[in-house]
């Protein structure tokens, strides 16, 4: 109940949204997640690591970057409409 709770909260920010649609169409980096929503670096990390908290992301190191990619493709039946 905790993990669907954090799952919902997360969801809950159009910060975290932009970033979820941006890593739909594939795994990206960093820079590239920063590029494709207009977030500032600062908050950026701080949203994708609250998406990673809460399940919904996962994070995979390659060298020096940091690459996102969704667990759960699911997320985005929430926004059929």
């Amino acid at each position: 109940m905790k993990l669907m709770a954090a799952r919902f909260r997360a969801l809950g920010e159009v910060s975290r949204l932009k970033l979820i649609f941006a890593v739909g169409n594939g795994e990206k980096n960093v820079s590239q997640l920063i590029a494709a929503t207009g977030l500032s670096q600062a908050n950026g990390s701080k949203q994708l690591k609250i998406l990673t908290d809460s399940g919904i992301f996962a994070r995979r190191k390659q060298g020096v970057y940091v690459f996102y990619s969704t667990t759960d493709s699911s997320v985005f039946k929430l926004f059929k409409v």
